[in-house]
């Protein structure tokens, strides 16, 4: 029984000691800082003078470029950030000095969508990593995987190896008010296809069963705004025509009873529009429900528009 015993520790011992190898193996090869490291590094440069915040997903990433807003703002928008996150970085940045507005996108998927749950893990990750904000689902076994640089790339580690490939300087395209550009475009074709592809994708980790949640959390969003006397814009971005005819009547009516609700209990809420804008035309989208930075340059000038007529209107009361 000891000798078992013995070989079981030391081939445990092992597995240990090889994962540690190929972990700090993985470590010289990947890139470790992700774009929110880089976006909170950039924030904390600027945050003094930042008059507005954005926050969203992708698609806020990629449509709300602050260098053509003639405020002072910084994109606070992250890929597949989900309400919870959107929350949780309100919170971290309510006391901005100057901060008087924040634009909340909410897409089609928003109120069903967790971050965590729809296989996006790896970013979870970075707001506990570089943020110290907690997974909204608690420390669970996929939590724990996510902090592994080789687990993460563990399918294209081998081809790295025998490549010799080496970490290679952090770059980014992201600008230094936190806006991705992209200056991609489609075919009519590619473009809806890609269109269709995206909204089975966001129909398929959409969870009803999240949208009192998410609700209850937008709500806290807007009480920290009311309480600090912040201005803010709720907005839908442009989708192409196959992302936004890919979702179904019911579906729409659902979202959009879900905005009236919220007008409702928030009268003074400006919320806008602009998924079924004909102002948006192919050129403007990298794919089926992204905007290029042609795209976001059209969206960030409508946007500085609205904002600016909301701060003028409350000026003047």
């Amino acid at each position: 029984m000891k000798k078992f015993i013995n070989k079981t520790a030391a081939f445990i011992l092992l597995l240990i000691l090889t994962f540690v190898c190929l972990e700090y193996s993985a470590r010289q090869m990947y890139q470790s800082k992700s774009d929110l490291f880089i976006k909170v590094a950039s924030l904390k440069k600027v945050k003094e003078k930042v008059q507005f915040l954005a926050f969203g997903n992708s698609h806020t990433t990629a449509s709300i470029n602050p260098e053509h807003f003639s405020i002072p703002g910084y994109n606070l928008a992250y890929s597949s950030q989900d309400l919870y996150y959107d929350y949780k970085l309100l919170n971290l940045y309510k006391d901005i000095p100057h901060l008087e507005t924040i634009l909340i996108s909410l897409d089609y998927f928003s109120l069903g969508h967790d971050e965590a749950l729809s296989g996006a893990m790896h970013l979870v990750k970075d707001y506990w990593w570089d943020l110290n904000i907690k997974p909204r689902n608690g420390y669970d076994l996929l939590f724990v995987f996510s902090l592994s640089t080789f687990y993460q790339n563990r399918k294209t580690f081998l081809k790295s190896i025998i490549n010799q490939k080496r970490r290679l300087p952090i770059t980014t395209n992201l600008n230094k008010t936190g806006f991705r550009k992209n200056d991609q475009s489609l075919s009519k074709e590619d473009l809806l296809t890609s269109g269709q592809n995206r909204a089975k994708l966001h129909q398929k980790i959409y969870l009803k069963y999240k949208e009192p949640e998410h609700l209850i959390i937008l709500n806290k969003m807007l009480l920290i705004a009311k309480e600090r006397n912040i201005n803010v814009i709720v907005f839908t971005p442009p989708y192409s025509g196959g992302y936004r005819e890919a979702f179904s009547k019911f579906w729409l009516e659902n979202f959009y009873g879900h905005i009236n609700k919220i007008k409702q209990e928030n009268p003074n809420l400006i919320y806008l529009d602009y998924s079924n804008s004909d102002k948006f035309k192919l050129k403007d989208f990298r794919d089926g429900d992204h905007l290029n930075s042609t795209g976001a340059r059209k969206l960030s000038i409508l946007l500085n528009d609205a904002l600016i007529n909301m701060i003028n209107a409350k000026t003047n009361i």
